[in-house]
């Protein structure tokens, strides 16, 4: 109708319905673009919510999970401490040996957190939605993610050292899976218990590993607190986005 009565103005040289028919032609244009930038905006706010909200619940998840891998050290500290008890005592008896198995057993069990992070991955490779967070809340988004990766890595990495010199390239140390209780403690030694509280080596990366224990039950903690104060970060650009 509008574009019909322009052409009747240019038609018949009415300048007024020319000028007049145009601006609202432009009007609508600039309307709808607005609505639809509008629209956008909504959309991506809306999304960003959505996706601090799966964060948050991802965020608890990597606690809880590190709440168990603690707990787990924790619960086994008293075999670990059994275990080297008997190695330094030298305690050849049955049960000695029988400790020692039970220590190398919890300390070159998996304790790497399974972390998850799809979510976090999503809402860093957003920048519809990083846009409108916070420079506070991207730097503390920045500093989680970085902490996240290098936790994954560390204890990993300390991880397979742990089995290798304990299991794979230690020629004291074989594996027994013949039973349902070998299952529970597989470790066999090749050497009597009398030799193995003699060699030095095995001594000290026994000690070593458990040091490590200690230390990663430190990192975890450390890692743990972070992860709950990057929540409460979440809950705060949450509330300032609605």
């Amino acid at each position: 109708m509008i574009l019909r009565r322009l052409a009747e103005g240019l038609k018949t040289h009415d300048w007024l319905t020319v000028v007049v028919e145009t601006f609202l032609v432009i009007g609508g244009v600039l309307i709808a673009l607005q609505v639809d930038n509008w629209n956008s905006a909504r959309a991506d706010q809306s999304g960003a919510i959505s996706a601090l909200t799966r964060l948050r619940s991802e965020v608890d998840v990597n606690a809880a999970i590190l709440t168990r891998r603690l707990d787990a050290i924790e619960r086994n500290i008293d075999m670990r401490q059994n275990g080297i008890l008997a190695l330094q005592n030298c305690d050849t008896s049955e049960e000695g040996e029988k400790a020692l198995s039970e220590a190398i057993s919890r300390l070159v069990g998996d304790i790497t957190p399974s972390f998850v992070d799809n979510t976090l991955l999503e809402v860093s490779r957003q920048d519809r939605y990083l846009d409108l967070l916070s420079d506070d809340f991207r730097n503390a988004l920045s500093r989680y993610s970085a902490s996240l990766t290098d936790e994954r890595q560390q204890l990993q990495i300390n991880y397979n050292l742990m089995w290798d010199r304990h299991v794979i390239f230690e020629p004291a140390v074989g594996m027994d899976f013949t039973s349902p209780e070998k299952l529970k403690s597989p470790f066999i030694f090749q050497k009597p218990m009398k030799d193995l509280c003699k060699d030095l080596n095995f001594r000290r990366q026994l000690l070593l590993t458990e040091s490590w224990h200690q230390s990663a039950t430190i990192r975890m903690h450390s890692f743990k607190d972070r992860t709950e104060q990057f929540g409460n970060a979440i809950d705060t650009q949450i509330a300032a986005l609605k």
